[in-house]
């Protein structure tokens, strides 16, 4: 049960630095999508 509770703290950390990276992800995307926009 003890490695239980560990694996789930370890998958939520996991969780917030995937969303992180994918906020990232998308932020960097739009921003570039909304140059392009302007631009062409």
């Amino acid at each position: 049960e003890l490695i239980g509770f560990k694996n789930v703290d370890l998958v939520e950390k996991e969780l917030k630095t995937f969303r992180k990276l994918k906020n990232f992800w998308v932020a960097k995307n739009f921003s570039a999508l909304k140059e392009g926009l302007i631009n062409g």
